[in-house]
């Protein structure tokens, strides 16, 4: 019987069994990426949504938006115009 390397997804300085993350049963290496990425951006939506709400409190004040998307091409921007 052949013993399989599990396999583990960078999640928050550390590392988590991919399973824990996502159900990979059967899924084509697409899906696989197509899940992997929604694992990362519903999860990053929790931990800034929980990490916004501990700094609006601490600075009185709070963003007006924040939008987390799939872009390949930009890390994220902001101004003075709060656009």
């Amino acid at each position: 019987m052949e013993h399989e390397k599990s396999k583990y997804l960078k999640y928050l300085g550390g590392a988590i069994p991919l399973e824990e993350a996502i159900s990979n049963q059967e899924l084509t290496e697409k899906e696989l990426a197509d899940e992997i990425v929604r694992f990362y951006i519903r999860t990053s939506k929790q931990v800034t949504k929980e990490r916004t709400k501990h700094y609006q409190g601490l600075l009185k004040t709070a963003p007006k938006s924040i939008k987390i998307d799939k872009i390949s091409n930009r890390w994220g921007s902001c101004n003075s115009h709060k656009e």
